[in-house]
């Protein structure tokens, strides 16, 4: 997954001073280089989450966290990043969604949020007439039960972040200015919505071919900006980066441009510059500036 990878070099980089050290420094409970499988209650449920601890990791050394969300129907793993957590030296969390329902596919793993699970919105129904109709059990336990647009969980998957960024800081050294979230598709949905509910507990988010559905993008406040990196192919037609039309299984998304200036508003970004242009789609890119300093870039 070499857009990935990228986006974990780029989390590596955004290096802030160290903070005071998190409850867990000086255990040693976790040793360097140990991947483990752990559990984790929250709002009922029972979470699973899988944790690397990089090769070079310093029970008394403040560490940074990047969280990877899987896409829908998928699971937490960090294998396909241990390498980079090890060379770079961030423990590597990869926890698991929800599943459970009377679904076209079955009830497959996912993540509530980005107007997955709370359609009509702001800009009406999130789903086109004739999409898959699928119905979680977290969702039809709810008063008003099921809405035709649900297609994910409807567990609180903000308050399991929080409460495995909480256990985090307790049983590992976690340097909490550098925690860092990225994720695939539906993993990479909710990691918009949680750049903007988390903030600035998450210090910067890199979303992968994921955006919250149309008039769901939420900001976040205007004392916790983020950085953000977006990672899109322009021949997506599962979640289109910039279209107004529904994708090809019939649900609507914000397109991503309008996503990069939810998120620059908070950081005050007025000014916008050409940038670079990028060997993998063939557009240039953008990115916003002030005072001198690179903010969020922002497809043409």
């Amino acid at each position: 997954m070499p857009l990935q990878r990228r986006a974990l070099l780029l989390a590596a980089a955004l290096a802030a001073l160290p903070r005071p050290g998190s409850a867990g420094c000086g255990s040693s409970e976790y040793a360097p280089g140990q991947t483990v499988n752990l559990r984790l209650e929250s709002g009922g449920w029972n979470r699973e989450f899988q944790m690397h601890v990089p090769a070079g990791y310093d029970e008394d050394a403040p560490t940074p966290v990047v969280l990877y969300f899987h896409g829908w129907g998928g699971s937490g793993s960090v294998s396909w990043y241990r390498a980079q957590a090890d060379a770079s030296t961030f423990l590597a969390v990869a926890p698991t969604g929800v599943g459970g329902g009377a679904n076209p596919d079955g009830g497959r793993n996912s993540w509530n949020g980005g107007g997955s699970s709370t359609s009509p919105g702001p800009d009406g129904p999130s789903c086109a007439p004739g999409s898959p109709q699928y119905c979680y059990t977290s969702c039809a336990a709810r008063p008003q039960g099921c809405h035709e647009c649900d297609w994910t969980t409807c567990a609180d998957d903000f308050a399991f972040v929080e409460a495995l960024l909480d256990w985090l800081e307790d049983n590992v050294c976690v340097d909490r200015s550098r925690v860092f979230a990225t994720g695939h598709s539906n993993g990479g949905q909710f990691a918009w919505a949680l750049g903007a509910r988390l903030a600035p507990r998450i210090a910067a988010v890199a979303p992968s071919a994921g955006t919250p559905h149309t008039g769901f993008g939420e900001a976040p406040a205007s004392d916790s900006a983020i950085s953000v990196m977006d990672i899109h192919g322009a021949n997506d037609n599962i979640c289109p980066a910039n279209s107004t039309e529904p994708s090809v299984d019939g649900w609507y998304y914000e397109q991503v441009p309008i996503m990069c200036r939810i998120f620059s508003e908070p950081d005050g970004c007025t000014d916008v510059e050409t940038h670079y242009p990028t060997t993998f789609d063939g557009q240039s890119e953008l990115y916003c500036v002030q005072q001198g300093r690179k903010l969020h870039t922002i497809p043409r």
